[in-house]
């Protein structure tokens, strides 16, 4: 969850489509990653609601 923020506070300082790219690959890794291995229903709910805010910012 802490990188899913980070990447966004990140991707607040950069308009070049590439790195946004980047950024947006690392995210949905994490996503993905999250899906897998969280057994937690919430925690993947508070994934996925940071995971929906970052696309919002790129």
């Amino acid at each position: 969850m802490r990188l899913l923020e980070a990447i966004t506070r990140i991707s607040s300082y950069t308009d070049n489509p590439e790195y946004q790219r980047v950024l947006r690959h690392h995210a949905d890794m994490i996503l993905q990653d999250s899906r897998d291995g969280l057994s937690q229903e919430q925690d993947l709910k508070n994934v996925q609601k940071r995971y929906q805010a970052l696309i919002k910012s790129l």
